[in-house]
């Protein structure tokens, strides 16, 4: 008995076995069916194949500037700075290493002595008049240093090269004069004034909420091969086009997590991000976004928002969302 039956039940079970991948092979092909001929399930599976982000973390800096530059022994200059990270209590100074026969003074004629900081507090410029003795251009390199209020913090430094031309033979150098001395004035008592300025509103910098911006920083098309990103206006057929846009937090207080999104200009336009972890005040992220196949002839718009859907506190949401253009050469 046992001998009949076997051999039959082997033969069901191999016809079962077939007629269960025949079905899975029939299903496959339905699906794949629809998906090309369900434009949304095609372009989507396009589109997420096509797009790529890269994000970058933009560490801080301290950029100094000075107009003119080169100077004149003994003319004034304005030499300015711009830190991104700056908190109300954190203060500047100025540093200069000691080179022979030059100087630093300010309009004052106070001298602005080597090897030693000088406190600018808060402000972001300063006017200064370099001085030099010698024959012939020198070269000094001025620091600014920001130093954050209390402990734990680190200082950041910024460094400009101040280029010293010596003033023609048989001129001097030209110092603010000292203010003279006068004899005393007898005073006399005069009507009290009162001032009242309103709390809250002097010397602020960076204070209040959060405030989350976009900037868009470049657009280009992207190689492929090296992932290089490089500037340019127009894409050509078969080219990633692609933008570098920032995102920051100009203010206070740091950020509750985020998400961006971008309109582009493909099948499918809507990009959304993942959340973003919160930005701490002057924090900010890079993003280059690549796409392809540019949906129009021509010009192609593409937008981008930070907090699309306004579900975070921000200060500000009119610097929210930032636009740029390509163009498609195809």
């Amino acid at each position: 008995m046992n001998g009949t039956t076997n051999p039959a039940k082997i033969v069901i079970l191999a016809l079962a076995i077939i007629g269960l991948f025949t079905v899975f092979g029939i299903v496959g092909w339905g699906v794949a069916k629809i998906a090309k001929e369900t434009h949304p399930w095609n372009a989507l599976a396009s589109l997420i194949s096509s797009i790529t982000l890269k994000k970058e973390v933009i560490q801080p800096s301290l950029a100094v500037t000075a107009y003119p530059n080169p100077i004149e022994s003994g003319s004034p200059l304005t030499i300015n700075w711009q830190y991104d990270q700056y908190q109300e209590g954190g203060t500047y100074t100025l540093h200069y290493a000691c080179i022979q026969d030059t100087e630093l003074y300010l309009p004052s004629r106070e001298l602005i002595k080597c090897n030693s900081p000088l406190n600018l507090e808060s402000d972001a410029s300063v006017t200064i008049i370099p001085s030099t003795k010698g024959s012939s251009p020198t070269d000094l390199v001025i620091e600014i240093r920001y130093v954050p209020q209390g402990v734990g913090g680190a200082t950041v430094k910024g460094y400009l090269t101040l280029t010293i031309s010596p003033i023609p033979i048989a001129a001097k150098t030209y110092l603010p004069p000292a203010k003279q001395k006068t004899s005393p004035v007898a005073e006399t008592p005069g009507g009290t004034t009162t001032s009242t300025y309103p709390l809250g509103t002097v010397l602020k910098h960076k204070n209040g909420p959060a405030d989350l911006t976009i900037e868009i920083i470049d657009t280009g098309i992207i190689n492929d091969a090296t992932n290089i990103f490089q500037h340019a206006t127009s894409a050509s057929a078969g080219v990633r086009a692609g933008v570098v846009f920032d995102i920051k937090n100009l203010g206070g207080v740091p950020s509750q997590p985020w998400t961006f999104r971008a309109l582009l200009p493909v099948a499918n336009s809507d990009f959304n991000s993942d959340i973003q972890d919160p930005l701490a005040p002057g924090d900010r992220v890079r993003f280059t976004i690549g796409f392809r196949d540019l949906a129009s002839t021509g010009t192609n718009l593409i937008t981008i928002t930070v907090d699309p859907s306004n579900q975070l506190s921000d200060a500000n949401r009119a610097n929210n969302a930032a636009s740029t253009t390509i163009y498609r050469s195809y």
